[in-house]
C-alpha cells in the first residue's frame, strides 16, 4: 500500500516524463495529433512570449527546457477538441492519483508477462536489462492505459469521429489512392457463396504461409507484452482476449505484416461494391481476437441485426486465421457449416444474417477480425 507522499511523488513523475498529450492524441488520430501541435505551440507562445524564450518545434525534444514540452496542453480549455479535453482531464493530477493502482497493477502485468517470456526464451535477465524494461513499461504502457480509457470515454459520450465510416467505398476512390493495386482479392465463388449463402471462404487467402508464420510472430509478442485484454462485458459469451487498431494506428515499419493483411483487408469494401454493389462503407478498424489453452471458445453469436435497437451497422464479418500449430482442429461454425482454421484462411459472412461461434483446440492462435458496416436493406 502505498503512503500519500508516495503517491504523490508517483503522480509526478508520471505526469512529468511518461504522459504525454501530443503522443497520446497521436495514437488515436494522427490529424488531429499534428493540428493539436501547431495550436499547442501557438498558446505556448502567447503564454510565454513575455519570457523571451519562443518555442523551436524542430529541434530535440529531449533536450533543455523544453524536454517534456509536447507533454503538456497549453491551448485554453474552452478553445480544445473533444478529443484533446478528455486528454487533458485523463492527465490531471486528481485522475492519475485516482488511477493509480490499475496503473500499478496493469504495468506490473505487462512487466511480469515481458519478463517470462525472456525467460522462457532464455534471454539474458540482469540488473540492467531490468531497469530498461522498466523503464519501456512505464513509458509505453501508462500511455496505452490511458488511450483505452479515453477511447471508452469518447466511445460513452459519442466524439469519436464518425465521417470516415460513413463513406461510401467507391472503387474509384480506391484505384486514385491505390492505382497500381487492383481491386483482384476475392475470388468469383466467394462472392456468391457470401451473397447466395450468407457466408462463404477463400482457403488460401494470401497465399503465402511466410506471410503467416511472420505474423504470428507480431501477434504473438504484442499479446505478450500485455496489449491484448479480456472482454469483461461479454464475458458470458466469449473467452478470448481482444485489440483493437486502426490503420493508422499500426507502425508500418516495426509490424509490416500486421500493416499488409490490415491494408488487404481494408480493400474489400471497395471491391465488394464493385462486384456486388453492397453499399459497403469505409472501414479502416480491426479486433485481433487471440485464444489458447484456457481460452477456447466464443458462443454462437451475430454480429449485428436486423432489429433496430440490436443493429451495429455491421453487414459483412470477416475472419483471418493466423495459427502457431497448423495442424490444429480450431473451428468456426457458420449457421451450421463448420470450417476448420487452416493456416491462411479468410472466412467473411453477412452480420446480420447469419450467426457463428469459434471452438479451439487448445492450440494458440489468432483471429482477425473486419467489420465492414453498410445498410440493412441491400
Amino acid at each position: 500500500m502505498l503512503t500519500e507522499e508516495q503517491t504523490k511523488q508517483l503522480v509526478k513523475i508520471f505526469r512529468k516524463y511518461f504522459l504525454n498529450a501530443y503522443k497520446m492524441i497521436f495514437m488515436i488520430d494522427q490529424k488531429q495529433a499534428d493540428n493539436f501541435k501547431d495550436r499547442n505551440i501557438y498558446y505556448y507562445e502567447q503564454q510565454h512570449q513575455n519570457h523571451n524564450h519562443k518555442h523551436d518545434h524542430n529541434h530535440d525534444q529531449k533536450s533543455g527546457c523544453c524536454g517534456t514540452f509536447f507533454a503538456k496542453i497549453y491551448i485554453p480549455y474552452k478553445e480544445q477538441t473533444p478529443l484533446e479535453k478528455i486528454v487533458h482531464e485523463s492527465f490531471s493530477k486528481f485522475n492519475v492519483k485516482e488511477n493509480m493502482p490499475k496503473l500499478l497493477k496493469y504495468c506490473s502485468d505487462r512487466f511480469m508477462n515481458i519478463k517470462k517470456g525472456g525467460e522462457k526464451d532464455k534471454l539474458v535477465w540482469d540488473t540492467e536489462a531490468e531497469v530498461y524494461i522498466l523503464n519501456e513499461v512505464l513509458r509505453e504502457g501508462l500511455q496505452l492505459y490511458f488511450q483505452k480509457e479515453i477511447k471508452k470515454q469518447m466511445q460513452t459520450e459519442h466524439v469519436i469521429d464518425s465521417k470516415q465510416q460513413l463513406l461510401l467505398a467507391t472503387p474509384q476512390t480506391w484505384t486514385s489512392k491505390h492505382p497500381k493495386i487492383p481491386l483482384e482479392f476475392l475470388s468469383g465463388p466467394f462472392i456468391e457463396s457470401l451473397m447466395k449463402k450468407g457466408h462463404g471462404q477463400m482457403n488460401p487467402f494470401i497465399k503465402n504461409k511466410d506471410f503467416t508464420r511472420a505474423l504470428f510472430k507480431e501477434l504473438d509478442y504484442l499479446e505478450r507484452d500485455g496489449r491484448f485484454e479480456d472482454q469483461i462485458q461479454e464475458s458470458g459469451i466469449r473467452q478470448d482476449k481482444t485489440l483493437w487498431v486502426t490503420l493508422s494506428q499500426i507502425e508500418k515499419e516495426s509490424f509490416k505484416n500486421i500493416y499488409f493483411i490490415a491494408h488487404i483487408l481494408s480493400a474489400l469494401p471497395y471491391e465488394l461494391n464493385s462486384k456486388a454493389q453492397i453499399l459497403a462503407q469505409i472501414s479502416e478498424a480491426y479486433q485481433f481476437s487471440y485464444f489458447n489453452k484456457q481460452r477456447t471458445q466464443h458462443k454462437m453469436h451475430y454480429d449485428s441485426s436486423f432489429e433496430k435497437n440490436l443493429d451495429t451497422g455491421k453487414k459483412v464479418t470477416i475472419l483471418y486465421a493466423c495459427l502457431e500449430d497448423e495442424h490444429s482442429q480450431n473451428r468456426v461454425i457458420v449457421d451450421g457449416v463448420e470450417y476448420v482454421l487452416e493456416q491462411d484462411i479468410m472466412i467473411g459472412l453477412m452480420s446480420r444474417k447469419v450467426p457463428y461461434e469459434v471452438i479451439g483446440d487448445g492450440s494458440k492462435f489468432f483471429l482477425v477480425r473486419y467489420w465492414i458496416d453498410g445498410p440493412s436493406n441491400c
